[in-house]
């Protein structure tokens, strides 16, 4: 251990002590109410408006083999539409499958975007910011450091 990390661990066990000895507040009437009322009527709701985790396993199990028998029957129905097609339709059926997924997936995004809450997204967006500037520093350092002439 160095002396820095000793002044460090000092330092934290003196705030940690003085906020030991700070006494307890109550949270006022209000809040307490409001909070406690807000946990019985989320208790009071039935399984299925209530998150996806938190429903009995049974129903778990049966919404994903419904979702995985519904994604099946769509690829065979796709697969099935596909064969019953004109020679000459077939021929362009890549680009019906191009133009079906990229009508698809702005739908399915702007649904996922809409399910997210508003923090988490704005949370991902700063951590994007954040590497890609991280990964831009790094790479003018390396180009400094290899490249340009001392």
């Amino acid at each position: 251990m160095s002396v820095h990390d000793d002044r460090e661990r000092a330092i934290e066990r003196q705030v940690h002590a003085a906020l030991r000895s700070l006494p307890l507040r109550r949270a006022p009437d209000r809040l307490a109410a409001s909070v406690l009322e807000e946990i019985a009527r989320r208790a009071a709701l039935p399984w299925w408006r209530r998150a996806v985790p938190q429903w009995p396993t049974a129903a778990r199990l049966l919404f994903a083999v419904v979702a995985a028998a519904l994604v099946s029957l769509s690829l065979q129905g796709s697969a099935s539409m596909s064969r019953l097609t004109a020679p000459a339709a077939s021929a362009l059926s890549w680009a019906q499958h191009a133009l079906s997924l990229l009508r698809t997936v702005p739908r399915l995004l702007s649904a996922l975007l809409g399910a997210l809450p508003m923090a988490w997204v704005q949370a991902a967006l700063l951590i994007a910011v954040i590497a890609y500037l991280f990964l831009f520093g790094i790479g003018t350092a390396a180009y400094r450091l290899l490249y340009l002439e001392r």
